[in-house]
């Protein structure tokens, strides 16, 4: 897997639920998770810990001689 990013996916996993936070209304009612397969992202789904291991990837320097993708300057 990309730099160990085992929960990020196009399509929703199942076994995900149970990572995913219980969201509530303006009463305190439970509200289920809702999957919005339609979005500007084009519809990823990643967990917070997936997203900042991409995010440190790009913002690290490069290895091998590889020029990095972002600069700390463009950030």
């Amino acid at each position: 897997l990309p730099l160990g990013m085992q929960y990020s996916s196009f399509d929703w996993q199942e076994d995900w639920s149970s990572r995913v936070p219980m969201g509530y209304d303006l009463q305190n009612n439970p509200v289920p998770p809702y999957v919005y397969p339609y979005k500007a992202s084009g519809g990823l789904l990643s967990t917070v810990n997936d997203i900042a291991r991409f995010a440190i990837a790009e913002m690290a320097p490069a290895n091998n001689g590889q020029p990095e993708v972002l600069s700390g300057e463009s950030i």
